[in-house]
């Protein structure tokens, strides 16, 4: 037994059933106090209960909350997976149009210098043409020259030969073939000028022809060199698009995480304690059994109750109301043993009724310095 309490206990023991002490015969208004005990037993039970149904009402509105949420996330989740499918679609897609792009650029590339090529071999060819036509021309302008210097000197001749010779007749024959040889020689020159005006022409028209081939292959080269800036944009833009996509799907797998390990901690805790039962009503009379094997009463609850309230029960006394079964006087609720008293050491010692710690305080078995804990 306590060491704090023991001799309080013995000296307080009570008296045999015939010789009840006068102040467990007239006990200090006991009934009031158990009556307003038990009220207030009563106010905390509803208290208690209302508490367990608020939280009862707030975990199941956290919990439908928390479905909510996390019904959204996998909302925004499958979104987010169906957005990121599409951007990758659209990148490949981008891709092969880039890879088109930069074969057709190689093409056009090639093609511009083929035509190059063919327009720098027509050229040479054009220019050696050229020069081989004016060779022609000064060739037949020489002959012409030639044919006309032959025609005036046959001219010279025939005149010469008219006043010397009486032979008209060879001297017509040689006019005759000078002048056709002149007019053999204008025709020739004719040809060659017509030859050169239609070689001129066809230089023309090849320089022309050229001009619009390379202007053409200057917007062509250009359009592809805007699209190219276009589709590395897009490329640009997928990118950043997938790797946005990629941030707010971690960031959804993350607050998915969050949101189930909530889930799991909500889950592993524990439910709300159920409200304590209402005691159970003590018989209508009580045997006290001390230590040493001492029997007293029977008795009335409110007589058992004065007498713990008067610290005359320990909290390792027994009590029965048949006398056969014996159970400690700290585990009858009604008798309200549910105050520890906590000395100066740390040691602790009860648990007591509260009215039988004023006891021990007014007869000095406990010092100023001790404190009390509920139980």
């Amino acid at each position: 037994m306590s060491r704090i309490y023991k001799n309080h206990l013995q000296d307080a023991a009570p008296p045999p059933p015939d010789a009840k002490p006068p102040d467990v015969a007239a006990p200090r208004k006991p009934a009031p106090d158990l009556q307003q005990e038990n009220k207030a037993l009563k106010r905390e039970l509803d208290k208690l209960n209302r508490e367990s149904l608020r939280a009862d009402d707030k975990m199941n509105s956290v919990t439908a909350e928390l479905q909510a949420t996390r019904e959204a996330l996998r909302e925004m989740t499958r979104q987010l997976a169906s957005e990121k499918r599409r951007q990758e679609r659209l990148t490949k897609r981008l891709s092969a149009h880039a890879e088109r792009q930069a074969a057709r650029a190689q093409r056009l590339e090639s093609l511009e210098k083929a035509r190059q090529a063919e327009t720098t071999g027509h050229e040479r060819d054009v220019s050696s043409e050229t020069v081989r036509l004016r060779q022609r021309v000064r060739a037949l302008e020489e002959e012409a020259s030639q044919a006309t210097r032959l025609l005036e000197k046959a001219a010279q001749e025939l005149a010469r030969h008219q006043k010397a010779a009486p032979d008209a007749r060879a001297t017509r024959e040689q006019a005759e073939d000078a002048t056709r040889r002149r007019e053999q020689a204008e025709r020739q020159a004719e040809i060659a000028q017509r030859e050169v005006a239609s070689f001129r022409r066809d230089l023309i028209q090849l320089r022309e022809q050229h001009t619009a081939d390379r202007t053409a292959l200057v917007h062509q080269v250009e359009t592809l060199s805007l699209e190219l800036r276009q589709t590395a944009q897009r490329l640009e833009l997928a990118a950043l698009t997938e790797q946005k996509l990629l941030g707010d799907v971690e960031h959804l797998r993350t607050a998915n995480r969050m949101l189930e390990a909530a889930h799991a901690e909500h889950r592993r805790r524990p439910p709300p304690a159920a409200p304590p039962p209402p005691p159970p009503p003590l018989p209508d009379m009580w045997r006290l059994r001390l230590g040493d094997g001492s029997v007293f009463g029977p008795v009335t609850e409110v007589e058992l109750h004065a007498w713990t309230c008067d610290c005359r029960i320990g909290p390792d006394h027994e009590v029965s109301r048949d006398g056969q079964t014996w159970i400690k006087a700290r585990e009858i609720t009604a008798l309200h043993m549910d105050w520890l008293v906590v000395l100066a050491d740390g040691a602790s010692e009860g648990p007591l009724n509260l009215f039988a710690v004023q006891h021990l305080l007014a007869d000095g078995s406990l010092g100023p310095d001790a404190s009390l804990r509920h139980v």
